[in-house]
């Protein structure tokens, strides 16, 4: 299959080192599990009856495992298709990609090098797999951490186990909608670009914002405890030494963190506010924050 040629880290598979570590291995696969988890499925009824709601899709148990679009059952398979058809010519793909070894950015490239595989068969692209580019020397990590006042308390910004492990609670899938009037409104609030020199709100700052506030909102949190926003951020575009090429594929992102207090969050009358420090947050992601971040982690003994 031509798609691995560009993507070889797809023919291999994950192995924990050990229950107490959160270290894996990807090592390749033995010729007999050679190649990628391809699943096809043919129902004898029409793609309509199915329900696609959000909540069929956030509960696995809901649907039979035979119906899942997407790979629930091996957890340590770095890229499965599952191919379904329907009656009256009805087709699904389920595509998943572990996040392990790449993030969301590299998921939709690989999706778009295989739609232009299959488009043209003469297709050339250029993959970056090299992982050393994020690779720090022990010298630059310790002129780094005597450079960095606040280096040792880094950890402060890292996602805290405690919300990790609330990720595994049951979830509720509900849908929303905002119309474009709405956003618009929003982005052009005078009271946003007055907070910060700033003359532009994007569409993720202004949902974004609504949505953190809403959230604390329900969840009824103590007005004297505080909140963390973590913004999962592509580094391709922010780092300049080295140039990470907006094709490595790979995980590429860090986690800038927004934190206040539940009191200021809830005062907080205009969204666009809000909005205008998550703008802030993301604007301070620049090349000395990426390798400041990238020594920390590097330093630490179980990275």
């Amino acid at each position: 299959m031509k798609l691995l040629e560009y993507y070889p880290l797809l023919n291999r598979a994950l192995k924990s080192l050990n229950s107490s570590s959160h270290k894996i291995l990807v090592e390749h696969k033995n010729d007999k599990d050679a190649g990628i988890l391809f699943v096809s499925t043919v129902f004898d009824i029409p793609l309509n009856e199915i329900s696609l709601s959000a909540r069929n899709f956030v509960y696995d148990k809901i649907l039979p495992e035979a119906f899942q679009l997407i790979n629930t059952v091996n957890f340590d398979v770095l890229f499965h298709v599952r191919h379904t058809r329907f009656q009256y010519g009805s087709v699904a793909f389920g595509i998943s990609l572990n996040h392990r070894p790449a993030d969301a950015h590299s998921y939709f490239q690989l999706i778009k090098d295989w739609v232009r595989l299959y488009q043209q068969s003469n297709y050339q692209r250029d993959v970056c797999h090299q992982r050393s580019l994020l690779q720090l020397s022990p010298k630059e990590i310790d002129e780094l951490q005597s450079s960095t006042s606040n280096f040792n308390h880094l950890e402060n910004s890292a996602v805290e186990k405690s919300i990790l492990a609330s990720s595994l609670k049951e979830i509720v899938a509900k849908n929303f909608r905002f119309s474009i009037d709405e956003l618009t409104k929003t982005k052009s609030d005078p009271l946003g670009h007055q907070s910060s020199n700033i003359d532009y709100l994007s569409t993720f700052e202004v949902l974004t914002a609504h949505l953190y506030q809403r959230v604390a909102l329900a969840r009824r949190c103590s007005s004297d405890s505080t909140s963390k926003l973590y913004i999962s951020t592509n580094i391709r575009p922010r780092l300049a030494q080295p140039i990470l090429p907006e094709t490595h594929f790979g995980n590429g992102i860090v986690l800038p963190h927004l934190e206040m207090s539940m009191s200021q969050l809830i005062d907080l009358t205009h969204v666009s506010i809000l909005a205008s420090q998550i703008h802030d947050v993301i604007k301070k992601i620049n090349t000395e924050y990426i390798r400041t971040t990238l020594a920390w982690m590097q330093s630490q003994e179980d990275k």
